[in-house]
């Protein structure tokens, strides 16, 4: 038995090492490219999944010891959280910065140390520094320029920046390539306090942070502001992502922003006064499509247009959540029915030997997946055979002889009883049970004639014939004195 048991326990489940641009990536660390490989060690042939910030996004199955290597092309820019899960169980946390198409603002310190994006300092003298590839980067605050970096061989950049007190400052970092990181906002000093404020911000699962990220794109908005109309402003733009009330001295609302776009967000009041800008990421809407990913059998992946000979099969794909429905063909009578959860679904379903599948998961909403063919084999039909016959000395051959009485048969058949009997006698030499499409054992015979075995199986299919002839015992010799 393996090493590893099928009772593995979290102990067993760990991100052993994350390789990336021909080196090692520790934990925390940075990465300069999409592509990185994780390998990771499960319980043994099990189904595990990859994790980033909490939302599985890769599937695998470990081999016969507990091991298994996800190599990704895709990972997302920025710092994230990457865990490993098996059914209910968790990693912590691997944590790296992929800075692969655009710069990354790490830091930025004043005089006791970091201030967090939307954070506030007392300070105007500060420290930035970050990661990008090679070359220049520019700090843009708002559109315009105020200092430049110069990329180090370590791919780090950095120094000195100052900033105006009294006001709420929206950084970003610029390549050469005009690729600029995210925005980093920081309140230096004390803003002078106008009535007109954005006090939250929440999408569908709650608050977000100013700096923060959504994927919705309808968001609800609220406020403080002397009552009166309020428009909600994006950057230089005029027009306005929605107009509000202020009543006794509250205002709010619903508004919709676009996917895949940073917005800068300022509330306006009727006199002209401005709240502080208000920044969130509204992320690029990712559509799921629908997909088989994997077909397994008891020997691991089965290609779409391969065979198998098991007729139990593991599937597993990619949907947005909901029911969907493993159908074949034309048939309506689905083959399975599984439960999408976090935009993943498969389970095990039983397909019949001898056909050839065309495979498609079908969602709630009508939405097809390609499809997806396997064929299951026949089952091998075993043939009733005497495969061998031993005595003492070895193998004793069809038409052979022997002057051994006591001998061992062995032979293949479809599992069940198997009698052994000589010529048209019916009566058996001997019984034996076929197991795994093997039976044999011994029996008798008696010396100085010559037999006509063969193997009887219950559903009266017989082998060919095995002839052997039993020497007679030489004749004893007396000694005389």
């Amino acid at each position: 038995m393996n090493a590893k048991s099928k009772n593995s326990t979290l102990a067993d489940l760990k991100i052993i090492r994350v390789f990336s641009g021909g080196q090692d990536v520790p934990d925390g660390g940075a990465i300069f490219s999409a592509r990185a490989n994780f390998t990771v060690t499960g319980p043994v042939d099990a189904s595990l999944q990859l994790l980033i910030d909490d939302v599985p996004k890769y599937n695998g199955q470990t081999n016969n010891a507990g091991d298994l290597n996800f190599l990704i092309d895709d990972l997302p820019d920025g710092r994230h959280e990457y865990r490993l899960a098996h059914e209910d169980e968790r990693t912590d946390p691997f944590t790296m910065n992929a800075v692969a198409t655009k710069p990354f603002i790490e830091t930025l310190k004043d005089s006791t140390g970091d201030v967090e994006n939307g954070g506030s300092t007392g300070d105007t003298d500060l420290k930035i520094n970050g990661l990008w590839k090679e070359g220049q980067i520019w700090i843009l605050n708002g559109a315009e320029p105020i200092v430049m970096f110069r990329v180090g061989n370590d791919r780090s950049w950095g120094g000195d920046l100052t900033l105006a007190a009294g006001k709420i400052h929206t950084l970003k970092a610029r390549a050469d390539d005009r690729s600029e990181s995210d925005l980093y906002t920081v309140t230096v000093g004390e803003v002078s306090e106008g009535e007109v404020k954005i006090t939250s911000l929440k999408d569908s699962k709650g608050e977000v942070a100013s700096g923060g990220t959504t994927t919705d794109t309808q968001l609800t908005i609220s406020g403080s502001a002397k009552d009166g109309e309020i428009k909600l402003l994006e950057g230089d733009n005029t027009t306005p992502v929605g107009t509000f009330t202020a009543t006794n001295d509250v205002w709010g609302g619903t508004f919709e922003l676009t996917a895949g776009k940073t917005y800068a967000l300022k509330a306006v009041a009727g006199d002209g006064e401005e709240s502080a800008v208000y920044t969130v990421t509204v992320s690029e809407a990712s559509e799921v499509e629908l997909e088989i990913t994997s077909l397994k059998d008891s020997k691991g992946d089965v290609a779409d247009g391969g065979a198998t000979d098991d007729t139990s099969l593991t599937i597993s794909g990619k949907a947005k959540d909901g029911k969907i429905e493993l159908l074949e063909g034309d048939n309506t009578t689905p083959v399975g029915t599984f439960t999408a959860t976090n935009d993943v679904w498969g389970g095990t379903f039983e397909l019949t030997a001898g056909k050839t599948y065309a495979l498609k998961a079908v969602a709630e909403d009508g939405e097809e997946s390609a499809v997806y063919t396997v064929t299951v084999s026949e089952a091998p039909e075993v043939e009733l055979e005497i495969t061998s016959l031993k005595d003492s000395k070895g193998d004793v051959a069809d038409g052979g002889a022997t002057d051994d009485t006591n001998l061992t048969i062995s032979g293949k058949a479809k599992d069940g009883k198997i009698e052994l009997l000589e010529g048209a006698n019916t009566t058996p030499i001997e019984t034996y049970t076929a197991t795994d499409g093997t039976w044999g054992g011994a029996f008798v015979l008696v010396a100085g004639a010559t037999y006509a075995l063969k193997a009887k199986a219950e559903d009266d299919a017989e082998s060919e014939t095995y002839t052997v002839t039993v020497n007679a015992a030489p004749p004893e010799t007396r000694v005389k004195h």
